[in-house]
């Protein structure tokens, strides 16, 4: 069986810059549409309270080895906007041979606040 990266998502990348007074402002770069094997739904990452009404949600986004992205970048799933933390779980390097036809990914965590 062959994996193919048959899903588009979008992705910007998080490129801050500086101000005139020297602040630090965020800055992201044009949306790109990159290949991706696909997601898995959307959980609730914090547990429920009372009289909260925002909540944080991830989501996985599974993909092909050197798919770009990294922490803040923002992903584009379905016209629904994420955005990335911290680097992507790299699957390619572990001690196992690969079956013929595969090669492991990488997952990509990315979060949303809901309110």
């Amino acid at each position: 069986m062959m994996v193919t990266a048959s899903r588009v998502a979008g992705v910007a990348a998080y490129t801050p810059d500086v101000d005139a007074h020297g602040a630090q402002i965020d800055r992201w770069s044009n949306p790109v549409d990159v290949a991706v094997y696909g997601w898995a739904p959307a959980e609730e990452t914090a547990a429920f309270e009372q009289g909260r009404n925002p909540q944080r949600r991830a989501v996985d986004i599974y993909a092909p080895p050197g798919t770009p992205g990294s922490h803040r970048s923002r992903w584009t799933l379905n016209g629904v906007d994420w955005e990335q933390v911290g680097q992507a779980k790299d699957y390619t390097t572990g001690p196992f041979p690969n079956p013929p036809n595969f090669t492991p990914g990488v997952v990509i965590r990315v979060f949303r606040q809901e309110a």
